[in-house]
């Protein structure tokens, strides 16, 4: 019987093709000069980070401009971990973060909202279940049966200047762990992630 993990794409519509001006750990869009094992920075100077260990080959990491106001940088591995920083620009909308938590009701898929103290001052705390966004195939006999597995995930949204940040840590269960056991996961990857976080002050021509 053989098991093979095949990895959907989460955020966005593809990953670019990784060359020689990339980091070489990675696949993606993000130039070397700054990306590497040790460090990432932003677009604009406006935060560092601690790239998050994934599994490769098959790490991917990707900016990707979601919206007008939000941009993102995603990591990504082929055996479900996920981490992304969504940066955005809160200086027309002005939303404080009790406004930001009325948008995240609890349902099936948000299990857990808490606002917290940190170094970084409030924080909102999300843990969740994205369904599905993985496909588990087993092979056996000649005969394939696929699995979806589901996406635990624990989210930080916090506001640092003009900006509302949001950083998530995300795992798959792959060998039927269960959902508290995925959480607590999620939650320790969540926060090591967050300590390698630095807020820095953008470039003057990004303002």
């Amino acid at each position: 019987m053989k098991t093979v993990i095949a990895a959907s794409i989460l955020i966005g519509v593809g990953w670019a093709i990784g060359g020689e001006a990339f980091a070489a750990r990675f696949k993606g869009n993000i130039p070397k000069s700054r990306l590497d094992d040790n460090s990432y920075t932003s677009w604009d100077g406006g935060f560092e980070l601690t790239p998050p260990p994934l599994i490769t080959p098959g790490a991917k990491a990707e900016e990707r401009q979601i919206g007008p106001a939000e941009k993102a940088v995603v990591f990504v591995d082929d055996f479900g971990s996920m981490y992304y920083v969504i940066r955005t620009d809160n200086t027309d909308s002005k939303r404080d973060l009790e406004t930001v938590a009325a948008g995240y009701p609890l349902n099936e898929s948000l299990r857990e909202k808490t606002i917290v103290s940190t170094a970084r001052g409030s924080e909102l705390r999300l843990a969740g279940v994205v369904p599905g966004p993985m496909v588990k195939e087993t092979r056996a006999n000649g005969k394939i049966t696929q699995k979806t597995l589901d996406s635990h995930r624990a989210t930080s949204l916090f506001i640092a200047g003009s900006y509302i940040y949001e950083v998530m840590a995300g795992v798959t269960a792959t060998h039927g762990e269960s959902d508290a056991e995925m959480f607590a996961i999620a939650k320790k990857k969540l926060d090591a992630f967050l300590g390698g976080l630095r807020i820095m002050a953008p470039s003057p021509s990004e303002r």
